[in-house]
């Protein structure tokens, strides 16, 4: 299972105790902000863009970004 980073804006739930945090993931708010960067490089390159492509490549950012966040500075 991939590391998701844990939640990226979490949100208290009362009376669920530890468990009560729910939001978007760190995974996938990463992966969020890199979509428009990707679309436009691969419409520069190709002239057009696979969303499937554009995903794949989202998340492999989101990954190393969550990679390189364990590591010291």
């Amino acid at each position: 299972m991939k590391d998701t980073g844990g939640v990226a804006f979490p949100v208290s739930i009362p009376g669920c105790g530890d468990n009560g945090w729910q939001g978007m993931d760190l995974r996938d708010y990463f992966a969020a902000k890199a979509i428009p960067r990707m679309v436009s490089l691969c419409q520069d390159r190709d002239g057009g863009w696979d969303p499937v492509a554009v995903a794949v490549g989202c998340y492999e950012i989101a990954d190393a970004m969550i990679e390189a966040r364990k590591q010291p500075i």
